[in-house]
């Protein structure tokens, strides 16, 4: 078994593949931005160190794009999960080169169909496919979710193992972990394919406490009475028959009044909770909130720093590999940087467990209690392409 120390690290919320497998679909809004919504107004020249984490974002569009056309090979299951292969063993970017890793090397022709064309592709042979360390992760999960503080867990792809992280002395979750160890071993050989479980499988790592943050464009502020919160991008809504305007958020930051709540701005009503999800063992946390009044205009917008305050949303993405650098915007706390080191991870909050999580390693900035909701996004060129994603720090 082994442990590491995680710091400076946020969690993002993957978006889209719930709302293509739900009755409820969301469009970017088209309108132009109208009146002084953005509040780094001010121009100024870019600073050198954003300048290059821009090229360095460059650097990985054809990594980026081959990972978006890697996950149209796979599934989506009802609630919004992707649907693998049995010998998909994740794929991360490293050095500008999306890595794939797959359980045997002679199943490359079949992912050569959508990646032949991308020069950056590399494959790996790997023990473990996602299928069986996520079915690895939640039986351990049950057997010590009772005794051991975990603040979040998930599988590392690049490693082939799994992670814990705790909020508790990392050699005392270690000895909890391995006396669960025969027991899983037990289980597993009796209900899944994997034929041994070994103590490499699994890390524990220092993890750090969850701060709930919830903060008409991608950034700005609102309130529903439990609190406030950050648009993360306007659109239309489909449910059904009916369309609506309105925007998608966090949904830990509506629970609190739930579907059906006022949210306001600038002291003036928006509208209404449309559809809330957060409770335990949801896939994703999310909500969509119905713009039910005539006096706010969509916006096709996100937030930015002072030097580029206004940016536009030339495209969506529901997730990116691990290795992938970002950019960050809040109404509390600004401009970031960070990058994605994990996706899929199953975050814990006060008996919650939500699933279908990101981690982030920030980079630059500071996101602070309120900015959760906001946009992510990458820059290319013309614009930026939003990520289906909201954060905790």
């Amino acid at each position: 078994m082994k442990h590491k120390k995680v710091v400076s690290v946020l969690v993002l919320i993957c978006m889209m593949s719930v709302f293509l497998s739900a009755p409820w679909q969301v469009e970017a809004a088209e309108e132009n931005v109208s009146g002084n919504v953005f509040r780094d107004a001010q121009s100024e020249e870019e600073p050198e160190d954003i300048a290059l984490w821009k090229q360095k974002i460059k650097m990985q569009e054809e990594a980026t794009e081959a990972y978006s056309e890697l996950r149209s090979l796979f599934g989506v299951s009802e609630s919004g999960e992707d649907v693998f292969p049995d010998d998909y063993a994740g794929a991360w970017i490293e050095d500008n080169d999306l890595i794939v890793g797959l359980t045997s090397l002679e199943s490359v022709e079949k992912y050569d169909v959508v990646l032949s064309e991308f020069d950056c592709v590399q494959y790996v042979e790997m023990e473990y496919s996602l299928n069986e360390l996520y079915e690895l992760r939640d039986e351990m999960y049950e057997q010590v979710k009772d005794d051991i503080d975990i603040s979040c867990f998930y599988v590392h792809v690049a490693g082939n193992n799994i992670v814990y992280e705790v909020l508790e002395p990392v050699g005392m979750a270690e000895q909890k972990l391995e006396s669960k160890l025969n027991t899983l071993q037990a289980s597993v050989m009796t209900n899944s394919n994997v034929n041994v479980v070994t103590e490499d499988l699994f890390v524990i790592a220092e993890g750090g406490e969850v701060i709930k943050q919830t903060d008409v464009y991608g950034g700005s502020p609102f309130e529903d009475g439990g609190g406030p919160g950050s648009v993360g991008i306007c659109g239309t809504i489909h449910s059904g028959q009916f369309d609506y305007p309105g925007f998608v958020t966090c949904g830990h930051g509506t629970t609190i009044t739930g579907e059906g709540a006022k949210v306001y701005m600038d002291g003036e009503l928006y509208g209404i909770t449309f559809i809330s999800r957060y409770y335990n063992n949801c896939y994703g946390d999310w909500a969509a909130v119905r713009k039910t009044s005539d006096n706010f205009t969509q916006t096709n917008k996100v937030g930015g720093p002072s030097f580029d305050p206004i940016r536009k949303i030339t495209g969506t993405k529901d997730e990116v590999a691990p290795g992938t650098f970002i950019m960050k915007y809040g109404s509390k706390g600004g401009y970031c940087t960070g990058t994605v080191t994990q996706n899929d991870i199953t975050v814990t909050i006060r008996g919650i467990s939500a699933t279908g999580i990101s981690q982030v390693s920030l980079i630059s900035g500071t996101s602070l209690n309120g900015d959760s909701g906001g946009p992510y996004y990458i820059n290319n060129g013309m614009g930026v392409i939003v990520l289906w994603v909201f954060i905790r720090l």
